[in-house]
């Protein structure tokens, strides 16, 4: 029985701030009651973990149980009913093709069938104790940091804060070599920015290769990561000699990593469908340690990419972007990928590709072919296509990058926020352009984004009439059950808005409409397994779990600038 006497309150205290700022900021996280809970009283929470820490190490401290959080729903009926969609004298030379495609917002044009054939996934998130926050957080602290030190430039996504260098006078310096900074309250960097700078990077490559060479650039992505991933790994003694444990961990941290990553192996065998067949199969989304723990199995293929020299390599998490010049040979997509095979940067396994061949303790990482995107540039092609590229990518994955420009009480913002879609005439105009059924979640994502940023600058009550118009179109796009599922992340962030902007009868039908819509999908799990119902009283527990963290949160937010206007 470990215990854990090296640790201090301290730290404790340390890694509960950094715990909180994390767990606010993250947009899946809804444990705002239980922080409220645990803050009542904090100094005898963290005293009371501290006694636990110090007579049995881990072994009282509870991991908790997991919500399902909706990733996407796809249906197909494969019976074409010829008679339902031509007419008579047409049945013989009749096919799909004549039917007429019929879009409705009604939630009575969409039954659930049980002819049709339904594709519904979850992905699980860790439901935490706070405490095993804290031990997270305090692993990143402890022994984290170390790992993170050991990736380099090319690793954009969650990469650990660090304290600056005495000398920025230059604007590109390498924070690796520099200490984790234990002062702040983050965790991590910010992620807009590192996020931006993968991006930018990457086409500032292209752009330079352009002038000499035709391009090759490939966008990779691993289809579900983190649920991938063998936590076992992270005990063993090649991921101990690839991390220098022996150089930078003591012996009681060591046994603290032990029983930390054991705690998650203990966590990954309660879940349900891991139960009977006695597997240990990926690492909680929603921990903090996780990011880190993600890169680092990651780090033998960034080593590998690094090998065959790339001009541009950037990862962010598991998104990949490589960038390289054409030598002559790589001219169709099959060839690209049979040169990535003979560099053994990626393995073929049947109609998949797969990470690490020959080395499967770390997880079984799959790249479907039909996610991989390669990309071929022509040495004559114009550099105006590279701009296209750049700017709808920039457009589609940076909404943190419009910030509010208000210069007076107009609604020149809100023609900003539709100029996405519309041609930059008026906000009615624009609205009446849009087709609910072309809204993507960079349209739901800017408009939700856009008008919280507005009640910042503006009166609610002077745009009650646009923001009225932004609710109807968004609850016409997403109340069908494909796209409430596949949009499902933007639920909360409406919600919230319409509670932010003092507009409480809205959100009470809106409540409704979100009830009865779940009460229609509910079918869906029950026709594809048999414990999909028990999955999706998951989701129904993290659906109302969040909604009730929200209206406590805005309800907060109402109260204190309520006498703004």
């Amino acid at each position: 029985m470990s215990q854990f006497k090296f640790i201090n309150e301290i730290d404790l205290y340390r890694a509960y701030k950094k715990t909180k700022f994390e767990l606010f900021n993250d947009k899946n996280s809804v444990l705002t009651i239980k922080l409220f809970n645990f803050e009542k009283d904090l100094e005898k929470n963290i005293s009371n973990l501290y006694k636990k820490l110090q007579k049995n190490g881990l072994k009282d401290v509870q991991v908790g149980s997991f919500f399902e959080y909706p990733k996407s729903l796809k249906f197909f009926n494969n019976k074409f009913n010829k008679e339902e969609f031509c007419k008579d004298d047409l049945l013989k030379n009749c096919t799909e093709d004549d039917k007429v495609h019929f879009f409705s917002s009604s939630l009575n044009h969409h039954e659930i069938k049980e002819q049709e054939k339904y594709e519904l996934e979850f992905r699980k998130i860790i439901d935490a104790e706070i405490e095993f926050h804290i031990i997270s957080t305090l692993w990143v602290m402890k022994v984290g940091q170390y790992i993170d030190e050991k990736f380099n430039k090319d690793v954009y996504g969650s990469r650990l804060i660090r304290t600056r260098p005495t000398d920025t006078s230059s604007c590109e310096f390498d924070l690796s070599n520099q200490k984790f900074n234990t002062d702040s309250p983050r965790v991590y960097e910010q992620y807009q920015y590192k996020y931006q700078s993968w991006r930018n990077n990457s086409f500032k490559s292209i752009r330079e290769l352009h002038k000499t060479s035709s391009v090759i650039a490939i966008t990779m992505d691993i289809s579900k990561f983190y649920h991938s991933i063998n936590p076992q790994y992270f005990l063993t003694q090649e991921f101990y000699k690839e991390f220098d444990f022996d150089k930078n961990i003591d012996n009681d941290w060591k046994q603290f990593h032990i029983d930390f990553i054991n705690k998650i192996i203990e966590w990954n065998k309660s879940l349900s469908e891991n139960k009977q067949k006695d597997e240990v199969v990926g690492i909680p989304i929603g921990l903090t340690a996780s990011p880190v723990l993600a890169n680092a199995i990651m780090k033998e293929f960034d080593e590998k990419i690094n090998l065959i020299a790339p001009t541009y390599y950037g990862r962010y998490v598991d998104d990949i972007l490589l960038v390289f010049p054409d030598n002559g040979e790589l001219n169709n997509g099959e060839k690209v990928l049979e040169y990535l095979k003979s560099r053994n940067v990626i393995n073929e396994q049947g109609n998949d590709f797969v990470l690490y061949k020959e080395n499967e303790n770390k997880g079984n990482f799959k790249l479907k072919k039909s996610k991989q995107k390669i990309f071929y540039l022509d040495k004559n092609a114009d550099l105006s296509i590279i701009d296209g590229m750049e700017a709808e990518i920039n457009s589609v994955s940076s909404e943190w990058r419009f910030l509010p420009d208000i210069a007076d009480k107009n609604s020149s913002l809100l023609n900003k926020i539709i100029g996405f879609y519309g041609d930059g005439k008026e906000f009615n105009d624009a609205l009446r352009k849009i087709d609910s059924t072309t809204i993507k979640r960079l349209g739901l994502s800017l408009l939700i984004s856009h008008s919280h940023s507005l009640n910042e600058y503006i009166s609610s009550k002077e745009w009650s009439e646009q923001r009225y118009k932004i609710y109807d179109l968004i609850e016409n796009h997403i109340f069908i059950p494909q796209n409430f599922i596949n949009n499902y992340a933007f639920i909360s962030r409406l919600f919230r808005l319409m509670i932010h902007s003092g507009d409480g009868e809205r959100a009470f039908c809106f409540l409704q409409k979100v009830n009865n819509i779940i009460k229609h999908i509910e079918k869906i799990p029950k026709l594809i397994t048999s414990n999909g119902d028990v999955k999706f009283s998951y989701f129904e527990r993290y659906n109302k779990t969040c909604l009730r963290e929200v209206l406590l949160e805005s309800l907060s937010y109402v109260n204190t600038i309520k006498d703004k206007y």
